[in-house]
């Protein structure tokens, strides 16, 4: 038989050996029963933190007493908060990678710049939390509720994705963003296409779309090659002027008609000014007559002329009279330039000239033609684009 006191002696020799081999620098474990670190760093007991979810919950009560939870940029990685309620609570910042808040109450929880990343979240109800700027990196969100949630900047790359009818009413779901996956919102895309939720759907298009643009930006600012540079540069102007501005990438598909009516008004003014103006630049009047067999075609410069007159209000119903001549035909030509489309049978063009009540053609000369070329080419470009976004999906 063994000698006890030898086998006692060897046992604390190894266990004194596997302590001093530990690195020096190694992160140690906190304190036991020390689960959680608050602001300041200093770890703190579970039950240090089932005193503050009481006292919160009492807070919620109706007699008003105890105090709301205020766990912002504290670090509560790993810890089991199963159930828990955070309705309302305070919980900015805070670092709950790995907790589990599988079935937790978040009723209008701050939960804004949060770490969840690989926290569960299972079941979870956040209606009408603030999950602005957090970081949902690798979290498990099934049959998680969200509904009116804030999700502006949020990071959403998650495992699994919360229930499709409560991100169809999550707030500022154009506003979301990803880090390096794009797959989750994809997919959430997909899902919000299946179930019908249109509008939804385009913000999620919007989202996806923005990152790629940011992509883009940063290797604009930071590609080392100058080719590859000038491409990103490049790619990221047309997203912008092209697809951005005008209808963002689809979540504003009529974004194209207001703008397409602001330019005709833009290009009437414009117009008018060149009517006003010496030259040859301007609009004309055609007028095509057939006499003795004979085609004549005249045409007259359509210019402001006012008579005058001694007696002052005879003179300014005369002025307001050239005045209105002179816009209501730049506005017909910026209608006519702005619908200058034609297909086949179809033509605009040709039917906006039968609203006249007299056979006139009205032509451009000069400068004018060319602003009317430039105004036909973005009026046609921005109704297609409102064509393809109202009833298409051009950017999925």
């Amino acid at each position: 038989m063994k000698n006890p006191l030898k086998a006692q002696t060897a046992l604390v020799l190894v266990a004194i050996s596997v302590v001093t081999s530990t690195p020096a620098g190694a992160q140690s474990k906190p304190p036991e029963g020390s689960t959680w670190f608050d602001r300041d760093g200093r770890s703190r007991s579970r039950a240090e933190l089932d005193v503050i979810l009481r006292e919160h919950a009492l807070w919620l009560s109706a007699d008003g007493r105890g105090a709301r939870a205020d766990l912002s940029d504290t670090d509560l990685s790993g810890v089991d908060l199963h159930g828990v309620t955070l309705n309302r609570a305070n919980v900015a910042r805070a670092v709950l990678g790995g907790a589990n808040l599988t079935g937790a109450f978040l009723f209008q929880a701050d939960l804004s710049g949060v770490d969840l990343s690989s926290a569960n979240l299972r079941g979870a109800r956040a209606y009408e939390a603030d999950l602005s700027g957090a970081r949902l990196l690798g979290t498990n969100l099934m049959d998680a509720r969200v509904f009116d949630a804030d999700l502006t900047r949020a990071m959403f790359e998650p495992t699994a994705s919360p229930l499709t009818e409560s991100m169809a009413r999550v707030e500022h779901l154009e506003l979301m963003t990803y880090a390096d996956n794009s797959g989750p919102l994809t997919e959430m895309r997909t899902a919000l296409k299946d179930r019908g939720f249109r509008e939804a759907e385009r913000k999620v298009t919007y989202a996806l779309k923005r990152r790629e643009a940011e992509i883009l930006s940063g290797r604009c600012e930071r590609e080392p090659i100058l080719i590859s540079r000038a491409n990103a540069c490049g790619f990221y102007l047309l997203n912008r002027v092209a697809f951005d501005l005008p209808s963002q990438y689809g979540m504003t598909p009529g974004r194209p008609l207001v703008i397409s009516a602001a330019l005709w008004l833009l290009f009437t003014l414009l117009y008018a000014v060149f009517m006003h103006l010496p030259g040859t630049s301007g609009l004309y009047v055609v007028v095509r007559r057939v006499w003795k067999g004979h085609e004549q075609v005249q045409g007259m410069r359509i210019t402001p002329r006012t008579k005058h007159s001694r007696r002052r209000w005879l003179y300014a119903l005369r002025w307001i009279r050239s005045e209105w001549r002179v816009l209501r035909a730049a506005m017909m030509f910026s209608l006519m330039s702005a619908f200058n489309i034609s297909f086949r049978e179809i033509d605009f063009g040709r039917w906006i000239r039968l609203l006249m009540k007299r056979e006139y053609d009205i032509k451009a000369v000069g400068w004018v033609r060319t602003a009317s070329g430039v105004q036909s080419l973005v009026s046609v470009y921005l109704v297609a684009l409102w064509l393809l976004t109202y009833f298409g999906r051009p950017f999925e």
